[in-house]
Formats: C-alpha cells, sequence, structure tokens
C-alpha cells in the first residue's frame, strides 16, 4: 500500500505511483574513508558510483563537478546500503550517498566520513498505489497537520545524524611524573605473570575500560578498573570484583585464557593481540563470527586491521549478522573496532616510556 523509501519526484519508479507531499528533504553527499595523508585531505577517485535508485538521479554531471570538475559520476544498480558497505570494505574508494542514508549507517563504520552537501537537497515522499485516493488523502492530511510536525521531526531525527566523527584513537595520559603510568602500577606488575604479555598492556587495557577510574560502572554492567563483567568474573572463579587488585587479576586471567584460544588460529603473537582485544571487549564468540564471515567478503580471517575488523563492522547489519556463519547474531562491531585501535596505541605509547620499578599503588592499597 505505501512505499516508504527515499523516493523522490521524477525518480523513475514513481511513473505507476501517486506521490505525498514531502515528509523531509536530504541532500547529497561523498562518503570516503578516513584521510591518511599528513594534511587530512583525500584525494577523488576518476569515477564516484551512486545509487540510481538514489533521490539525486539525472545530477550526476552537476554532482561530478561539485566534486572535482572532472570527476565522472556513474549510476549503480546497487543500493546505497550496498555502496557503504563497499566503501567500508576497501572494495571502493568513495561513493556518493544521501545525508539521510549516512545518517542512519554512519555511526556505525567510524572509519568512513562523509563531506558536506554537494548541491540542494531533494524532497523525499511516501508513494502509493495509483488508485488509492484516499489513501494519499489521508497520509497528506496528517502530514499537513500541525499538531504531527514535532512527532515527524522526532521520528526523522531517530534515524538522523552524522557519521563518526571522533578520533580513531585518543592520546594517552603522559605518565605520572615519579609515579609511573597509573596508580596501579604496583598492581598490574604482581598479575602480569599470568599473561604472555608486557604488564603495561593492563595498563593499556585499565585506560581504554575505564580511564582508570575504579569505580566506574557500564550500562551493560561491567564495572571497576578493568570493566569486568559479574559472569565472566564468576566463570575465572573470583570471588568479589570489587576490590582492585581482584579486577586485575581477572582480567590477567582472562586475556591468558584469550591468547590460548587464539593460538592455533593466529600463531603471530603481535597479530593475535588484535583478537584477543577484540574477545576483552566484545566476547570470543562475536569476534568467531567475524572470522567466519572474512572470506566471503574477500577478507583474510587472519588479520586484524582493515579485515576482520570490517568484517566486525558488519555484524550490525541485518543482512550481515543473519547469515549461517554468523552463529550469535548481531553486535556493535563498531565499539570493538575503536576499543582496539585504542588499546593498541596506548600500549605502543606505554612500551616507550623508561620503565619504572617504584609504582605509586596507592588507591590500589586503600
Amino acid at each position: 500500500d505505501v512505499v516508504a523509501a527515499q523516493l523522490s519526484e521524477g525518480d523513475p519508479r514513481t511513473l505507476y505511483m501517486k506521490l505525498t507531499r514531502p515528509y523531509r528533504r536530504t541532500a547529497p553527499v561523498l562518503l570516503h574513508h578516513v584521510p591518511k595523508d599528513p594534511d587530512g585531505r583525500s584525494g577523488y577517485a576518476d569515477t564516484v558510483r551512486m545509487a540510481w535508485r538514489s533521490p539525486f538521479g539525472g545530477r550526476a554531471a552537476a554532482l561530478g563537478r561539485a566534486i572535482n570538475g572532472s570527476v565522472l559520476v556513474t549510476d549503480s544498480d546497487q543500493t546505497e546500503q550496498d555502496l557503504f558497505v563497499d566503501v567500508a570494505l576497501g572494495r571502493l574508494d568513495q561513493a556518493i550517498v544521501s545525508e539521510a542514508r549516512a545518517g542512519c549507517l554512519g555511526g556505525q563504520f567510524p572509519h568512513l566520513r562523509v563531506t558536506e552537501p554537494l548541491a540542494r537537497s531533494a524532497a523525499l515522499v511516501f508513494g502509493v498505489r495509483s488508485n488509492a485516493r484516499k489513501l494519499l488523502g489521508s497520509l497528506n492530511a496528517w502530514l499537513r497537520d500541525a499538531e504531527n510536525a514535532e512527532p515527524i521531526t522526532e521520528i526523522v531525527a531517530a534515524y538522523s545524524g552524522r557519521p563518526y566523527a571522533g578520533k580513531l584513537v585518543r592520546s594517552p595520559r603522559p605518565a605520572l611524573h615519579g609515579a609511573g603510568i597509573s596508580p596501579f602500577d604496583s598492581t598490574f606488575r604482581k598479575h602480569a605473570a599470568m599473561m604472555s604479555f608486557d604488564w603495561r598492556l593492563l595498563a593499556a587495557v585499565a585506560f581504554g575500560e575505564s580511564g582508570f577510574d575504579p569505580t566506574a560502572v557500564s550500562h551493560k554492567g561491567a564495572f571497576g578498573l578493568m570493566q569486568m563483567m559479574p559472569g565472566t568474573a564468576g566463570r575465572l572463579g573470583l570471588d568479589s570484583l570489587d576490590l582492585i587488585d581482584q579486577q586485575v587479576k581477572g582480567a590477567a586471567m582472562y586475556l591468558a585464557i584469550l591468547d590460548s584460544m587464539w593460538m592455533r588460529r593466529i600463531p603471530d603473537q603481535e597479530e593475535r593481540l588484535n583478537f584477543v582485544l577484540a574477545s576483552y571487549n566484545a566476547g570470543p564468540g562475536h569476534v568467531l563470527d567475524a572470522v567466519r564471515l572474512a572470506p566471503g567478503l574477500g577478507l583474510d580471517p587472519g588479520r586484524w586491521e582493515e579485515h576482520v575488523e570490517r568484517a566486525m563492522l558488519l555484524l550490525a547489519l541485518p543482512e550481515f549478522y543473519l547469515l549461517p556463519e554468523v552463529e550469535l547474531g548481531p553486535a556493535r562491531g563498531s565499539d570493538t573496532f575503536l576499543y582496539v585501535r585504542q588499546v593498541r596505541h596506548v600500549f605502543r605509547y606505554y612500551l616507550t616510556l623508561e620503565p619504572i620499578e617504584q609504582g605509586a599503588d596507592t588507591l590500589a592499597r586503600s
């Protein structure tokens, strides 16, 4: 009865429909990866794809001029979501999508960015059957009613926004003068013997999990310095996570278990650490789902960066988390994507610091 898609007047799909009055507007933007060059600018591809089903059909030449003057914009038979996935996986450098689609999907792909609008916005409408005159009238009356303006705005806002605009990694706190990396360094050293990694990994995890705040509590129920879940603590045989010592002990035990779990599949320790950290954040089951998903996407299941991390991002989309090789269903892959990069960045930084034999650890003892 009703087509609720990104339909606009002039769309060839609307030839045999009746169209309502506009319910929102959306503009075209260029979707691209976070620039890697030092000046922060992203180069332009010679050819950029745009879904022929987009609201900007017939404006390809003008959009190409808006990008760089000489860019060829071609219509693709893919949907805007397909284009989003191809850019996310690195199959395409760039694509033109609508602000509406970028707002809906962008937060799930923190390594992607969009430009400012390339051209004027297009009005989006609903489509109904040509003979559904009463339905058309009712929809238009609902859209015209001033009392509906606020709820319509709220509904649109729930599916809007901008792609992730934050940093892929945050700079760690500088070492505390005379007190080591944190007040808990001696506790990290004490329990690091359980792992095959340097004790500063525990410090990097604590920074990533709680910012060294032993009172932190997440919306999922994880709490404390290392943000351990009560269920995980129970499986590790810990009596209590209220004590900082138990938090760090539990984290060291869990990291060691995860390291053993991934050892056969990922022999190289440096690479394996990525999978260990991802598992600490999301649970090993979701990471295994991403590993199983990777080959079908043309990604290497034994490499994390730009490979399994990208498969992890797609676990937020139904067409991927409903595939038979995905056993645990949806996951917030963007959180794990950022977490691994952040902890690795902080760990590398901490490894450059001069070893300090006497950690402050005053809060740990209290």
